[in-house]
């Protein structure tokens, strides 16, 4: 390629890919393409060379390696600095052994039967929210109404949020795009409470993330600051991925003929996995190779950048037939949205959770769901914010 593309790409269309990842994967499962501020970086496009990348202890995840790629950065913007970013890194952004360890003391809360357990308070969640919507009549807002809230309550039983809390928590996380820079006040109420729930949970300990959280800062596992952060990352990486998921798999299904009636019960779970495969709302994936790593007849260099397109691997023919359709019983559940190796998501059980829970709820109470407006005049959130809608205007009856 004469001109490197440019590396994150905007969607045309908010649940496929851009256009320009099939340009890519013309030159292979691993190709080059440059940041905004002109760096080169390696870009992987083939679904069985990211799942080799990503379980690989040689590519880090590291935010504070010299050589990490930034996607947001502009050209002649001056580099992060490193004390400054230091004090915001969460496990997400470190490599083992401290990532391992820090994940650990969370895990049990996003464990299977720990989702389990909470299912049923899922679905009263869902239904409450949609007997609010369905009382204010058609038509509505499904981001606003639905999407947003769920998680939101969600976050609120595993984390510990008090009842009284709950109301600011939810309103702040409202925000379209918590990861884009103007969603910085909004969110700094959700971070300050968060820090305050953590003094109190060292009082009041209870059952949940926030008092796990608090027992580390009293032993000396953790400092203050690490477990605020640590609280942070669980929200915004928990509400905004399901927020838009959950929207994007309603507006894809009423896109289609049949809307929300192509669902089943027997098949839910198949549908789920094919919507999160579909929609892959987190796509880039920046990581830095801290050795060099052979894959075919490239070599990815120490201290090359790679970013990780995770919607073009899940979209790779040569792991899914027919990788642009739809297939709700798709039986290969294969896909790279939660990532895979050591960072795979950790609370992909509570997310495909909220999202068969929300998506049978609507079927058994708004079987007539449909849009309000055409699909094509929905905006299509930017290149660099998670994939999604800012909002999605439904209808139903007769």
């Amino acid at each position: 390629m004469s001109e490197l593309p440019e590396i994150p790409m905007p969607r045309g269309c908010p649940y496929h890919p851009p256009p320009g990842y099939d340009r890519l994967r013309e030159h292979g499962p691993l190709a080059r393409a440059a940041l905004r501020d002109g760096t080169p970086v390696w870009v992987v496009t083939g679904h069985a060379q990211a799942r080799s990348l990503l379980a690989d202890p040689r590519l880090s995840s590291d935010a504070l390696h010299p050589a990490h790629p930034h996607l947001a950065r502009e050209k002649g913007a001056p580099a992060p600095d490193a004390e400054r970013k230091k004090r915001a890194l969460s496990f997400v952004e470190m490599d083992d052994p401290l990532h391992a360890e820090h994940r650990r003391m969370v895990i049990p809360h996003f464990s299977l039967r720990r989702v389990r357990e909470l299912r049923p308070h899922l679905r009263s969640l869902a239904d409450g929210l949609i007997t609010a919507m369905a009382g204010a009549g058609p038509p509505a807002d499904l981001v606003s109404a639905l999407a947003a809230p769920l998680p939101a309550l969600t976050l609120c039983a595993v984390l510990g949020v008090p009842q009284e809390d709950q109301a600011v928590f939810t309103e702040h996380l409202r925000w379209p795009t918590l990861l884009d820079p103007a969603a910085g006040p909004p969110f700094r109420v959700v971070y300050d409470l968060l820090a305050r729930l953590l003094r109190d949970k060292a009082a009041r300990p209870g059952d949940d993330v926030l008092s796990t959280l608090a027992r580390r800062v009293a032993g000396g596992e953790l400092s203050r600051r690490q477990a605020e952060e640590m609280a942070a990352m669980l929200v915004i990486a928990g509400h905004e991925t399901t927020a838009n998921t959950l929207a994007l798999s309603v507006l894809t299904l009423l896109s289609r003929p049949g809307g929300l009636k192509a669902l089943t019960a027997a098949t839910m779970p198949r549908a789920v996995d094919e919507l999160l495969r579909h929609t892959s709302v987190a796509d880039p994936l920046p990581r830095v190779a801290t050795a060099g790593i052979s894959l075919g007849d490239r070599l990815i260099g120490d201290g090359d950048g790679v970013i990780v397109l995770l919607a073009a691997a899940n979209r790779d023919a040569a792991a899914f037939p027919a990788p642009d359709d739809l297939d709700l019983d798709r039986r290969d559940a294969r896909h790279l949205t939660f990532g895979h190796g050591p960072h795979q998501c950790l609370g992909n059980n509570l997310a495909r959770a909220e999202l068969e829970t929300a998506l049978s709820a609507l079927l058994a109470r708004l079987p007539t769901l449909r849009l309000a407006e055409p699909a094509g005049n929905l905006p299509v959130k930017p290149a660099l914010s998670l994939q999604g809608v800012t909002r999605l205007p439904v209808t139903w009856g007769p």
